[in-house]
């Protein structure tokens, strides 16, 4: 198995925090450690296709202290470009991973006229320049979730796949 942090992975990211801002495990550094990830994004090969693991859980310095938005960031989306560039020369089929989606339809699912479909932390606020990313270097799929629903889709070529998370408040 190969691990894609969430937002429940980062610890005291929010105004709801349980431990203090000098906690030396605060953020994603408990869970990184735990789980022996080196970095917080990467990727790997498996016969014959590569993966891209990403990291949506991006830090940003909040009203009340630290915490984070839905977003991967210019310098994993620098990498992301380069790292499916390399794979796609080599004539690897690509599939990447994120826990918070590039699309999701939440708002059309539940019947919700009100809901947006960019509303902060469901979706990631780079999520066209990830997709122009995905589209440009052929890869087949983006395996996705945070939404506790069910939902795939094709678009431009690229497969949106979402899984239901696991939450028993959701229940």
């Amino acid at each position: 198995y190969h691990n894609c942090l969430g937002n429940h992975d980062v610890l005291g990211w929010s105004s709801r925090r349980k431990v203090g801002v000098d906690d030396p495990d605060l953020g994603k550094k408990m869970a990184m450690d735990r789980l022996g990830m080196e970095k917080s994004y990467y990727s790997f090969d498996h016969k014959g296709w590569h993966f891209a693991v990403l990291d949506s859980i991006h830090p940003v310095d909040g009203a009340d202290g630290p915490s984070y938005e839905a977003r991967l960031g210019a310098e994993q989306l620098d990498w992301l470009a380069h790292d499916l560039g390399k794979a796609s020369a080599a004539g690897r089929r690509s599939v990447c991973m994120t826990h918070i989606a590039a699309f999701c339809n939440i708002g059309t699912i539940n019947g919700d006229a009100e809901a947006r479909a960019m509303a902060p932390g469901m979706v990631l606020r780079d999520s066209k320049d990830l997709r122009l990313i995905l589209e440009r270097h052929n890869v087949r799929a983006l395996l996705q979730g945070h939404s506790h629903v069910t939902e795939d889709f094709e678009y431009n070529g690229v497969a949106y796949l979402t899984s239901p998370a696991v939450s028993a408040a959701w229940w």
